[in-house]
């Protein structure tokens, strides 16, 4: 992101075990160290947050059952990677 001289991030949902900038550990923290080439970055946090939990939830939810079904398709009822 400071790469590409992104200057404003919105983010909904909290991902406490994966999820960085306030979920889990914080890298855009521009009020204690500055970056000697890039000007600080716009951050908002839990933007809709319950909205963006449940539909994160339904997606992965879905996604499980079609991974699932497939399985179940190919034969042998196991991951086929």
């Amino acid at each position: 992101m400071l790469q590409s001289r992104v200057k404003r991030v919105v983010w909904g949902a909290p991902n406490k075990q994966l999820g960085a900038d306030g979920s889990w550990i914080s890298i855009l923290k521009s009020d204690t160290l500055k970056h000697p080439y890039h000007l600080s970055v716009n951050v908002s946090r839990n933007v809709l947050e319950e909205e963006c939990s449940l539909l994160l939830r339904a997606f992965f939810t879905r996604r499980r059952a079609e991974q699932a079904e497939k399985s179940k398709q190919d034969g042998d009822g196991q991951d086929s990677r």
